[in-house]
Parts: structure tokens; sequence; C-alpha cells
């Protein structure tokens, strides 16, 4: 006579467990992927912005180059952030730099 065996349903708690582990780690994995593109957005995002600032400072200050006595206007003449707004009451004066003039 022959016994038969129960049919097996389900996994065990081992086979949960493991499953369960390697999905954490692989979320981990992606989600500090994720961190890592929002970082360098910011990064690249603020970048751009320098460089647009200084670009813009600098055809500013090629505009107004040479228009007294074939000199460059000293930094407190200038007036404007430098990303062209066309009221003048919004502007501000730029710092002087010490030692410079």
């Amino acid at each position: 006579m022959t016994t038969a065996s129960p049919a097996r349903n389900g996994f065990t708690l081992l086979e949960l467990l493991v499953s369960t582990g390697i999905f954490v780690m692989g979320f981990t994995a992606i989600y500090a992927l994720f961190l890592q593109g929002v970082r360098d957005r910011h990064a690249a995002e603020h970048a751009t912005r320098c460089s647009l600032a200084a670009s813009s400072i600098l055809a500013e200050l090629r505009l107004h180059a040479g228009r007294e006595s074939d000199a460059p206007w000293a930094p407190s003449d200038y007036l404007g952030d430098g990303m062209g707004a066309d009221d003048p009451e919004s502007f501000y004066p730029y710092l002087d730099q010490p030692g410079i003039w």
C-alpha cells in the first residue's frame, strides 16, 4: 500500500522571505537612482541659471563699454539685474567692487 503525499499548495516562508528581500533591494536601487537624477537636475538648472546671468551681465557690459572716454563705466553707474527688465524703477544698482575703480 502506498501513501499519497499531500499536494503542495502555496509558498514556504523561506521562499517568501527571499523574494521579499530581492524586491526590497531592487526597489532601493531604483529609488537611489531616482534621487540622484533629482540632484543632477537641480545642479544642471543652477548651472544654467548662473551661465545665463553671467552672459547677460557680459552683454550689458559690452553694450555700455566705451561710452565715456573709451573706458567702461564704473559698476556703480550700471543699473539693472542683467535680466533685461524694461522698467528702470525695478532696476537695482550693481555693488561696487573695491579696488577695481
